[in-house]
Formats: structure tokens, sequence, C-alpha cells
């Protein structure tokens, strides 16, 4: 569905094969039957391939998943994993459930908040990425959550940024994965700053301080 949105001709026979396969897996429990990949792939744990696989079929569009979600959910809250609760408060959006989303994501701001971009706790992504690589995927996808809500928090949100445009190295963000979540969370940042209103503020800082602010209107 991604590559959909700039490659119209993406078979959509594809998609539905893939989304019932998917679907086919689920265990019942709450869960999804799993197999171990080669080369390191499919070698994520469950809990991450539970939580990466509500988030997915979420996006998509399918929303009977309500076991699968609450497994998934009640497992990245009790957690703490920042990257689980990410993908499970994009998820909640998906699934039209607010509240649920905003419940976690306040969560995550208080991670972004006392242990900082760069430093959050996550023990591993979907594609086993660690270090760097997956403090910039758990960023991105914390900072897409956030911008999925009605009024996003700017205070949390600049940091996520910011760390993610410091950690770009030669048109990389990190890994593979980690460059393709970075720039849908920059492409959706800068779609969203030219919708916001013609009045504002502008915060100036130095050394992660805030320094000045002036605030302007449409007419300046």
């Amino acid at each position: 569905l991604e590559m959909k949105k700039v490659y119209p001709q993406v078979d959509d026979a594809m998609i539905d094969r893939t989304t019932k396969m998917l679907l086919s897996r689920r265990d019942g429990k709450g869960g999804f039957h799993q197999n171990q990949g080669k080369y390191g792939f499919a070698g994520a744990s469950k809990e991450v391939t539970n939580a990466y696989l509500v988030y997915a079929l979420a996006q998509a569009g399918i929303n009977d998943l309500e076991k699968e979600y609450h497994t998934a959910y009640t497992e990245a809250i009790q957690s703490e994993d920042a990257y689980r609760m990410a993908l499970m408060s994009l998820a909640s959006t998906a699934l039209d459930k607010p509240t649920a989303a905003l419940e976690i994501l306040g969560k995550l701001r208080i991670q972004v908040q006392q242990l900082k971009p760069g430093q959050l706790k996550a023990d591993h992504s979907l594609v086993r990425s660690y270090g760097k690589s997956l403090q910039i995927e758990t960023c991105a996808l914390i900072a897409l959550a956030e911008m999925h809500q009605p009024t996003p928090d700017v205070t949390y949100l600049t940091p996520l940024i910011e760390y993610i445009i410091s950690n770009r190295n030669g048109g990389y963000f990190g890994s593979t994965q980690g460059t393709i979540l970075a720039l849908q969370a920059l492409t959706r940042y800068t779609t969203l700053q030219t919708k916001q209103t013609p009045d504002g503020c502008l915060l100036v800082y130095k050394d992660g301080a805030c320094i000045e602010s002036i605030n302007y209107n449409k007419s300046q």
C-alpha cells in the first residue's frame, strides 16, 4: 500500500493475497503463528512481530483485529518498549481508537522527555535493528504517532525530528528500514508545516534551551 502511493500500478491482487495470508496466520490466542527465516530475517521476537503485524494490517484498513490488537497493546505498555509502543499508537489511530492512541503516546512522550531521542528504551525492531538504526526507526515511528494526533505537540516532536536529521549520513538514516521510516516522518513533518495556521510563534534554541520566542501573524 505504501508503494502504491508512488506507483499506482502495484497489483491489488498481490496486496489482497498478502493480507489474506497474514490473517490466516492468526493463532486464535491474540497472536500470529511465526516461522524462523534465513539470514536473520523473521528473527524478531514474537512480541515485536505481533505488534508489527497488527500495525501493518491496521494501516491496510483491516478492522477485524480486536483480539490481536488487545494482546499487542497490553504487551507493549507492560514492556515499556518504545518501538512496540509507537507501533501500537499508530495501530490505535488506524483502528479509530483515539483514547488508546493518546494513552500510549503519553508514555512515549515521557520517555522522549526523560531519556532523550537516541537513548529510548527499545530492544529490537522487526528487522532486528539495533544501536543507532533502531533508535532512528523508533524515533521516526514516535514522530509519526505524534503527527497523527489532531494537535501534535511540538515540544516532543521537535527533538525527534532533530535527532533524525542529525543522523543523516550519505543519503541514509542508519539501515534501509531506518531510512524508509525517517523519510516517512520527515515528509509528513514537511506537510504538517505547510498546513499550520498563518499565525504562530518562532522559537529560537541554543544548546537545547529556548532563548527567545517571537510571535508573528499572517501579515508578517
